[in-house]
């Protein structure tokens, strides 16, 4: 074995110098110390550290904010592959620390005992005063900001503050601690989780209208603020684009980027759309920075999630890997569709000159060319769909099945439009000059739906099994039509259709259907040359004027907003909102949104195709739940939720999130010290052969759940239609009375088919 040693010099902890940041804490007057708020994990990593001729090597490191031990381990190897390792400690502490005791988390009108703890390691006793400075929490008593304390040698006290989340975004709190005289000693630390998030405890509710305009004409809007109930927030926002980048760009900035360990098809329809409209703007010429930051910072770490999540067979399945149990049979197994989805989106990141091994790529493509379906008669419409978009997936690496393809032609008319729209591109692909591309094109313009938004398609219920909502649809045919006939006047009905159907948020849905409805609006942005936009244009409400551009060059990608508040809107007459395009080159396209909050306590529960209730549950040696909406706070105290969702139908992809009292965390029973455990983003399922119906009802057919700071998420790839019961532990760690947001189930691909359970209140006694 190589001895190792270890020689550590290291001074007494006095916290970064001032230099390196830090700095006050909101909403406070008063000079506050350096503050503590830099607490990773990990506060070094070296990997390549190369010693002398003797062995000895040397690093320098500047602690991070944390007080605390950390453990010190160290690993050599030597080129003829000796090995040895030791550890050792740092200690890094102060004569005087504070230490926050907050949620992760708060909603906004929470009330909460704050609390800090405060150490003394000298060897006197010292008489100190304590303060909570901060924004976005607004305390009872604001005169007992500062409190006075006495703590004894080597002993510890604890301070106390009631006050109640605002509607603010975050609550930025600052503890801090000091003594007076000649050696006066001082600490101050934010919570370690940094600025604590505020969700807002409200049901927003938000009518949408937009639509696009050519040549010098104008369109008017009404309005009209409702009337079943006073809104206690809100406003109205305007958005007038240029061209569709500017509606784009929008809607990416809005998209969250998702959790690390979020399923394959979620990583990867954030990547796509980001990719698609990168490809589309540096085409012709023009850049967004926060575009290239964000596809820069997040393809590698992207591609390598969804490479890592590969399936032995070369495919994917839509959570997590496949496994092989004990008796050989698979689970989970690779999914056609998702395989044919993830290929597709790697194929497109490699063409913007993104990284992705060959061998990862030829596994996939190995596993979908070998499924080679027989299409007869009786094949239903759903198979045939998802035959068509393996061929597609296919036809970007140039591997086509010409005799299938001929024969899902033949089974056209039992095809949803995407997929006839889908094989239009495919046989395209194999030959421009094909009669069999303008006949699928001519159909798909026929069974075009038109109404005063726009045109649409939607899947036949008989081809519904996994996908087919109508935005999804209707983005696949505006997707290849684009690409194909630009100039067809049923693509720009379609794209007036989606453009009028985002969100309040500026987007179309969830992951799935949002990607593919942005990647056909950038299709389209580069088949109408909407980047080649000249023209003026103005907005007024009311008759006053509002917004305006004068749109030429790099101006296209920059939509134009304006906000209105609430206050401003006539609650009792109709406000008249008018957009004017002049003469020029391009579309403009306009997006009003009229955003209200409502009271949580005044909104009924969601029942739109699957129903969801929740309780929370005394822990007894029985079955029996009795709900509880108070506790009072003590360490061996724990409850349990139980989460009951009714599926009147099959149900594939369903997520359930279920948001957890702020004052409150999940017992992890992945970890051996589970009573202290709550920072793994996995959940172990407990199996007792005694009990086996302890976790709930049907939770053998869900994924693990993952656990985040606010809330529990579980997902199931498929459910039979029936009532399943899911629990978890919650442990109560802080005093406070908590509003709880509602539980949410949903479809993943079909989110209008959702359900949501009613809000609550849970109060924990100090």
């Amino acid at each position: 074995p190589l001895g190792i040693e270890t020689g550590l010099s290291v001074a007494g902890y006095t916290g970064r110098d001032a230099s390196q940041g830090g700095g006050g804490g909101g909403g406070g007057g008063a000079d506050l110390p350096l503050v503590r708020e830099e607490f990773p994990d990990t506060a070094y990593w070296n990997p390549t550290l190369i010693t002398n001729s003797e062995g000895r090597g040397q690093v320098t490191m500047t602690l991070p904010d944390s007080l605390t031990t950390w453990q010190v381990e160290l690993r050599g190897l030597t080129v003829d592959t000796r090995v040895g390792q030791t550890e050792t400690q740092i200690i890094a502490t102060k004569p005087l620390l504070i230490r926050p005791v907050t949620p992760r988390f708060l909603v906004s009108g929470d009330h909460v005992l704050m609390s800090a703890v405060i150490n003394n390691n000298t060897s006197g006793d010292l008489s100190a005063s304590v303060t909570l400075q901060g924004e976005g929490f607004v305390l009872d008593e604001p005169d007992r900001a500062t409190q006075s304390i006495s703590i004894p040698a080597q002993g510890r006290a604890r301070v106390e503050w009631w006050g109640t989340a605002g509607t603010t975004d975050t609550a930025d709190l600052v503890f801090s601690v000091a003594t007076s005289g000649g050696d006066a000693l001082q600490d101050s630390a934010r919570s370690t989780w940094g600025a604590l998030p505020i969700l807002q405890y409200t049901a927003p509710q938000a009518f949408v209208t937009g639509g696009a305009l050519r040549d010098g004409v104008s369109r008017q809007e009404i309005i009209s603020l409702p009337r079943t109930f006073t809104p206690t927030g809100g406003g109205l926002d305007v958005e007038l684009s240029p061209s569709l980048a500017g509606s784009l760009l929008s809607a990416l900035d809005t998209v969250d980027v998702p959790e690390y360990d979020v399923n394959a098809e979620a990583t990867l329809s954030y990547l796509l759309p980001n990719l698609e409209v990168y490809r589309a703007l540096n085409s012709a010429g023009l850049s967004d920075p926060q575009l290239t930051e964000r596809v820069t910072n997040s393809v590698a770490t992207s591609i390598s999630r969804l490479l890592s999540l590969q399936n032995e067979d070369g495919g994917w399945n839509w959570w997590g890997r496949s496994v092989f149990l004990d008796d050989g049979t698979q689970a989970n197994a690779s999914d056609p569709y998702i395989s044919a989805y993830i290929f597709f989106g790697l194929l497109r990141a490699r063409e913007v000159g993104m990284s992705v091994e060959d061998n990862s790529l030829q596994r996939a493509g190995t596993y979908l060319s070998g499924l080679l379906p027989d299409v007869t008669n009786d094949t239903p419409g759903a198979e045939l769909d998802e035959f068509t978009f393996v061929q597609f997936a296919l036809a970007h690496a140039n591997s086509f099945d010409a005799a299938l393809v001929g024969n899902l032609y033949n089974a056209r008319d039992r095809m949803s439009p995407s997929s006839r729209a889908l094989l239009a591109f495919v046989i395209h692909k194999i030959n421009p000059a094909d009669e069999r591309v303008r006949d699928l094109i001519s159909n798909l313009e026929t069974s075009a739906i038109l109404t005063a938004s726009g045109a649409h398609w939607e899947t036949p219920r008989e081809n519904i099994l996994k996908r087919g909502s109508t935005i999804y649809t209707t983005s696949v045919v505006v997707y290849v039509l684009a690409q194909l006939d630009p100039a067809n006047s049923v693509v720009f009905n379609a794209v007036r259709y989606l453009v009028a159907h985002r969100d309040a948020r500026g987007v179309w849905s969830l992951g799935h259907e949002n990607a593919w409805a942005m990647m056909a609006l950038n299709e389209a942005m580069v088949g109408f040359g909407d980047l080649n936009a000249d023209f003026a244009f103005h907005a007024t409400l009311n008759g006053a004027p509002l917004a305006s551009g004068d749109v030429s060059g790099n101006q296209v990608l920059t939509p134009v907003n304006a906000q209105v508040p609430l206050d401003f809107l006539s609650p009792t007459s109709p406000n008249l909102l008018t957009v004017q395009r002049e003469e020029g080159l391009g579309r403009l396209y306009y997006r009003a949104v009229l955003k209200v909050n409502r009271p949580v306590e005044d909104v009924e529960p969601i029942n739109a195709g699957m129903q969801i209730e929740r309780v929370y549950c005394a822990i007894t040696e029985t079955e029996d739940c009795s709900p509880l909406s108070t506790l009072q706070l003590g360490s061996d105290q724990s409850i349990t939720a139980r989460l009951t969702l009714a599926l009147p139908h099959d149900s594939y992809y369903v997520m359930v999130e279920d948001f957890i009292p702020a004052g409150m965390e999940i017992l992890n029973r992945s970890l051996k010290t589970s009573e202290l455990g709550i920072d793994s983003t996995q959940v172990e399922v407990q199996f007792d052969d005694s009990d086996p119906f302890a976790d709930g009802w049907g939770w053998w057919l869900f994924n693990d759940p993952q656990i985040r700071d606010d809330s529990i998420l579980f997902s199931a790839d498929y459910l039979p239609a029936g009532t399943y019961v899911l629990t978890y532990t919650l442990i109560p760690l802080q005093a406070g009375e908590y509003r709880v947001l509602p539980a949410h189930a949903w479809e993943s691909f079909f989110p209008e088919v959702q359900g949501t359970s009613a809000g609550a209140m849970f109060e924990i006694e100090p």
